[in-house]
Formats: structure tokens, sequence, C-alpha cells
């Protein structure tokens, strides 16, 4: 399968996802109506014993005649009625808890956000590796959290799409992993990103919460009574006794659930495990990540009381279950380990034996000082002003990509589009492989260092963003004196204050022009990923001066278009975070394909732009259409269209897509800046275009 298969069978896992959900209710409350069922009858004497008379009654009762007895009091009603109601308001109200996303998920947990400019060692080898695989795959870089109070080692990535996933670790699994097998975990992570599990993740938790909680309910009405007791034992019977029957009747709930997520999560644990080995090019990293997690002393198990609501998203299992195997979310580790390597778990209890026999005859740990452990939370501030003013880099990064370039070597960047065979470029969507990273690191390596730690920094990646922008204006010297005059900024209270020094805004736009023959899009996803974590205020007001920017000449490039509409999808609270499947056919969205073409037909070949729309527009069988002129063409019906089309089934998406390349490649190149357009444009509708490199370096 390929990216949009996934993504259409992740769309049907949903749907069995609510089926699941109704019946467990079903379920739940049919048990919830034999308990009133049967206490009613005690109550009112009607309940037969042994199959005699009932008690105090001169009529005897069948079991099937107290059922309709039973459906016909206001009681059947009310506790129906009381289920449905209790379980769906609590579902809909973590629905509502969760629509902020990822992020919201891993501060759920307990997580705290890792700031792209952090200095802890284990942090910073972290974010590298997640920054390099997000490049690699074309997907922005997720927000990144760990939970320091948790040891054990485990993972997640959590999102309703890859525009604003998060992936969240522990505190174990930072400083317990190295390089290749933290690779290795962010490659399984990536996969669930990428295959849409991550969307149907999040369902699952909101959806099924409600089933869990009627018993969480009633171990807290248990747990009160206890507290309690001593006060009143009149209040311990009180709650006690309803406390303990609803939660032996939440259990039903509790084991539905289980059940529904272990149906709907096992064998994508499988999926994800073999695409970190595609991901990576070898099993030993996430093998080896594996088998720490089975021998770890806390294993994977996690303390948060959120540990069952994430028990089918994580890396490992989160919590001891009975019954696992028809109740367990993940198949049995030595399992996934064998299905990756087959002889690893045999080499690796050798390699334990040798390692206890050359411990017993080692020196003792305490005879050898140790160094001050430093606290993963000490950070420190990066103090930029004095040296850019001065014209030296900020800091440097003592070579955290693993890939040191030498001065006079330059990487010449290409991608899996430039080939001619396209449906072979459309299986690479949503696909990445260590070629690909390495291709990554070249191309973070490659880039001025001022501008990769200035992207790092809130303030500076604001700044370097617009000065991206302002680079692509038709008169770029006009939009930088647009940033350094502010009281051009201040006459409009919504656009960004720029708060630095003019000499700190002119350097970074000499860097920004020294960028050429190189990707502008990985730029993009590092700033974009830092300024997450500013406010809603902030976001908004950058939008606004990226606005003013491009309006200054008024003329809008493809490229300002693209990069304008990336910024407004992950920046604009009003921006679809979550796109539903609105359209299962292209008639609806007629007008939009015909704006899209059109305007990118006029950046082909002037004579050759008719023939370029009609092929580009031929597949979808939309009848006589012809090229709209460049005037008819608005910036904002075209934004409008590009966002409407992000609402169509997967695999139609996967039409357009393949259609915008095959326009692209029309006159037979595939420029930096038209690749830039396509990355762009597939982040628009959450179709990641892979990075790759041709070939390792060529001599300058």
């Amino acid at each position: 399968m390929d990216f949009f298969e996934h993504q259409a069978k992740a769309n049907t896992s949903s749907k069995y996802l609510i089926i699941g959900y109704l019946i467990a209710l079903a379920v739940l409350t049919l048990g919830f109506n034999l308990a009133g069922l049967l206490t009613w009858a005690m109550a009112t004497q009607a309940l037969p014993v042994f199959g005699g008379e009932a008690l105090g009654s001169e009529e005897q009762h069948t079991f099937s005649t107290l059922i309709h007895l039973w459906l016909d009091t206001r009681y059947s009603w009310q506790v129906t009625v009381s289920v449905v109601l209790f379980v769906g308001m609590v579902s809909f109200a973590n629905w509502l808890g969760l629509r902020q996303g990822g992020g919201q998920v891993a501060k759920m947990m307990g997580g705290r956000r890792i700031p792209a400019s952090t200095y802890n060692h284990d942090e910073k080898r972290l974010l590298n590796v997640v920054e390099e695989m997000a490049i690699a795959a074309g997907l922005p870089v997720p927000e990144i959290f760990v939970m320091d109070r948790e040891d054990a080692i485990n993972a997640f990535a959590a999102g309703y799409s890859p525009n604003e996933a998060a992936i969240c670790v522990t505190r174990g699994l930072l400083i317990s992993l190295n390089r290749d097998e933290l690779q290795g975990v962010i490659g399984h992570e990536f996969s669930h990103i990428l295959n849409g599990d991550m969307r149907l993740n999040i369902r699952i938790i909101s959806v099924l919460s409600g089933l869990v909680a009627m018993g969480q309910l009633g171990r807290w009405m248990i747990e009160l009574a206890v507290r309690g007791g001593h006060d009143s034992k009149g209040g311990i019977l009180f709650l006690l006794v309803p406390g303990l029957l609803i939660w032996l009747l939440g259990s039903l709930g509790v084991i539905c659930s289980r059940v529904i997520k272990a149906a709907l999560s096992r064998q994508r644990e499988y999926l994800a495990d073999a695409s970190a080995v595609q991901f990576t090019r070898q099993t030993q990293g996430i093998a080896s990540a594996l088998y720490k997690i089975h021998t770890h002393r806390s294993e994977s198990l996690l303390t948060s009381r959120h540990a069952e609501d994430l028990s089918h998203m994580c890396i490992a299992k989160t919590l001891n279950v009975r019954f696992s195997s028809l109740m367990a979310t993940h198949p049995p580790m030595e399992d996934r380990i064998t299905r990756l390597d087959k002889s690893f778990l045999t080499k690796a209890k050798i390699q334990s034996v040798q390692e206890r026999s050359n411990t017993q005859t080692s020196i003792p740990t305490d005879a050898v000082p140790s160094e001050p452990a430093t606290p993963a939370t000490a950070y420190q501030p990066l103090e930029m002003h004095s040296s850019i003013a001065e014209g030296t880099p900020p800091l440097s990064s003592d070579n955290l990509y693993g890939t040191e370039i030498q001065p006079e070597e330059m990487i010449e960047f290409s991608s899996p589009f430039q080939q001619a065979n396209v449906d072979h470029a459309i299986a690479s969507i949503g696909l990445t492989d260590q070629t690909s990273i390495e291709a990554a690191q070249h191309c973070l390596a490659a880039l001025p260092e001022s501008i990769v730690m200035g992207l790092r920094q809130p303030d500076y990646a604001s700044l370097i963003l617009l000065l991206l922008l302002a680079k692509a204006n038709s008169n770029p010297k006009a939009a930088l004196e647009l940033l350094t005059d502010s009281n051009s900024l201040q006459s409009d209270k919504s656009t960004a204050q720029i708060g630095l020094p003019k000499s700190v805004i002119e350097h970074y736009f000499s860097e920004v022009n020294s960028v050429t023959n190189h990707p502008i899009y990985p730029l993009l996803q590092l700033g974009i990923a830092t300024l997450k974590a500013a406010s809603k205020e902030e976001r908004q007001s950058l939008l606004a001066t990226a606005k003013k920017l491009i309006q200054s000449d008024r003329q809008v490039s493809p490229q300002e278009l693209f990069l304008y509409l990336v910024l407004f999808r992950h920046f604009n609270p009003k921006a679809s975070r979550n796109p539903k499947v609105e359209f299962s056919s292209f008639t609806p969205i007629k007008q939009d394909l015909i704006y899209l073409f059109s305007f990118l037909s006029r950046y082909t070949e002037e004579s050759v732009q008719n023939e370029a729309f009609h092929q580009a527009i031929k597949p979808f069988n939309l009848g006589q259409v012809s090229l709209e002129n460049e005037d008819t063409v608005a910036h904002g019906k075209l934004a409008d269209a590009i966002f409407r089309i992000e609402h169509l089934a997967p695999m139609l998406k996967r039409s357009v897509l393949t259609a915008v390349i095959d326009l692209m490649k029309h006159d037979h190149t595939l420029t930096y800046e038209e690749q830039d357009w396509l990355r762009m444009l597939a982040d628009c509708w959450d179709c990641p275009v892979p990075l790759a490199v041709n070939g390792s370096s060529v001599s300058r």
C-alpha cells in the first residue's frame, strides 16, 4: 500500500471504531438494565426463586415476563438514558479537550515541550533526529515532548494530521537509547504519523473514554466510601454498595474498550516496526530499542493515570492486563523482535552472558570517580545580538547532524520527482529511507550556521520566515526596508513588531540571499516548528506582516503564495487542523481544479501553456474546460481552491497530486523552486513529499 491507500484504510478503521463503540455501548447499557431489572424485581418481590413462586406474590413470573414488566416501567428508560448520556457526554468532553491536537495529548500525559533552543545533550540529540526525519519525509517538524516523571522506555505520536503532530517520549527512553536506537523509535512513530494512525488513535481516546469512565466512577465511589468510612457507617454503605455495582458493571466497558483497541492497534505495530527498518535501512536500531524496552527494569509501563487511555498509542504496552492474548494492544515483544531479526534474541543473550562475565572481573565501579550529572532542564540562553552584529555565527552546532561538510564541497539536491516515472514518484510520498535522511543531514549542514541557529529562536525564526518572503518579492530591497522601518509596521497594530536592530535584520537578509540552489522548504519546516510555541496573537501578527510584505509590490509570485498558504495553514486558528473527507468525486471541485491548473500552467513555457493545462485536467473528465486568463484567477480564489482540494478522499487527492507533478514536469525540468512549490502545496494537503539526494557531493 502507498501513502494514500494507508489514509483510506485509516478512514475505514474509523468506521469500524464507531461500530465497535456502538456495540460496546449496547453491551454496557444491557448490563446496567439487567442489574436494574434484578434490583427492581427484588424490591417489588416479583423475582421467582429457583423457578418457584414469587416471594410475597400470588402470581408466578418467568424471566421473560419480568423483562416485559421491566421495559414497561419508567426505570428501564431512565437507566438506558442515564448510561447513554453519561458515556456520550464523557466521550464528547474528551473530544473537545483533545481538539487542540497532539500537543494536548502530550500535556495530558505530563509531557514538557522541548524548546528548539535546548542545550541539554540528550534533548538536542532527540531534536536533531526528529528534524532530520521530518525534513527527509517532507513532513512539518512535530512538536517534541518529554515525560520527565516516567522512568520506563516508551514513546507515542499524537495528532489529527501531520500539520499538528507531536511526539512524546519518556525520560527513560531519552537517557537509555543510543542514536541508532532513538532513530529506530522515531522512525516507528513517523510511520504512525504517515499512515494516518494518529488521527485514529486520538479518536479512540475520545470515543472509548466514555466506556472506561463508568468503571472509573465506580472505583472513585468505592475509594470515597472507604476513606470516609470511619465517620459514618451509613455513608460507607450508601456509597460502597452502588459504587461496587457500578465498578463491576463498568468493567464491561473497560473490557470492551480494550478489545476494540487490540483489534485496531495490534497489527499496526508490526507495520510501524517494518517502516522503521525502511526509514533507517537497518534492523539493529529498532530491534535493539525493543530489546532494551523488554529488559528494562520498568519495561514500558507508565505511572500516569491516563496510561489506560493511551495504551494503544505507545510503542509498547503502558500497563499489564490479564488475558493479554485477547486484550493486549501490542504483540508480544519477543515476537516483534524476532520478526525484525530472527537471531537477535539469541545474540543478545550471548552478549548479556559475556558482559556479566566481564563485569565480575572488572574494576569495581565505586573505584572510578564519576562526574556530576548535568540537570536535564539546565538550558542556556542564547544571546545573539552582539555576535551577529559583528558578523560572526552565534554558536557552532559541533556537527550535531552527524554529517561533516567540507567548505569546498557543495551538495546537489534532487528528488524522486525528477525521475521520468511519475508513478514511482507518487509511491515515494509518505515514505522515506536512509538516502532521504542523509539528504536531510546534508541539507541542514549546507545551510549558513546563523540561519539554522536563528530558526531555533522564536524572534529570529519569525524574522527569517519574513525574509524568505522578502526575497521572493519582485522588489526585495523595498520589502527589506518595510521590515527595517519600524514606523511602516507600527501603522498597523495587527502586524508583528520585529524588535531587532537594523544590522541584525540586514545580516540575516544577506544570509538568506546566500541560500541559492538549495531547497527552501526545510527552512520553513524548522521555523514553523519553533513558532508553534508562540502565542495566538504572535502568530496572527506574523501572518498580518507576511501579507503586508506580499502586497507591498502589488504582485504575488507562486513562491510568495505557497509560502503564505503554508504559514496560514499552520498558524491561523481557523485553518483546518483535522480535514474531513467532504468530496468523493471531482465534480464539486471542478472550478477549483481549473483555477489550480490554470495558475500552474502559466509557469510553463508560453507556447505550451494551453497544452499543459489540458493534459493536466484531462484525467478528471470534467467536460469542456478552458485555460483561465491570468486576470480571472484571483489569488484569494486560488487559495480557497487549494484548501477545498484538501477535503478530497485520499485516492482522489492522489490523482490531483499526480496531475500537478505531470504539469510541473511538462517541460522535462523540475527546478529547485518548483520542488519547493510542490512540497509546500503538498503540505497544504497533508501529503508529505520526501527529500532525496542524488549522489553524495560534487566539487565546487
